[in-house]
């Protein structure tokens, strides 16, 4: 059994900088005009979540083009919904494309 009679004292660090160090230039320092689209569309998704109740319980991780998740975010962002929720309409819209497909 370990026996700590004394307690450690930890040196403070000292009060947070106010300002920014001079050694960095300017053109390296990120505003917010220099954000991607990509960016700004996962801000706006952000926003735009709320804590509703989905039913949804299995993860699904998939790899995609750049292009496919930038539209996709676009989309959802239009349609005020989740990610996962364009995924489902368009599974059912491919579901209904392939079963008129197949009546012949």
């Amino acid at each position: 059994m370990n026996n700590w009679t004394k307690k450690i004292k930890r040196k403070s660090l000292g009060s947070a900088p106010t300002e920014a160090s001079s050694n960095i230039p300017v053109s390296e320092s990120v505003s917010l005009s220099s954000l991607s689209r990509l960016e700004e569309l996962e801000q706006e998704l952000v926003k735009l979540r709320d804590k509703r109740i989905t039913g949804r319980t299995k993860q699904l991780g998939l790899k995609v083009r750049a292009e496919f998740l930038k539209r996709l975010k676009e989309l959802a962002v239009e349609e005020e919904c989740f990610l996962v929720e364009i995924l489902e309409r368009s599974l059912e819209c491919y579901e209904k494309h392939r079963k008129n497909r197949n009546i012949f």
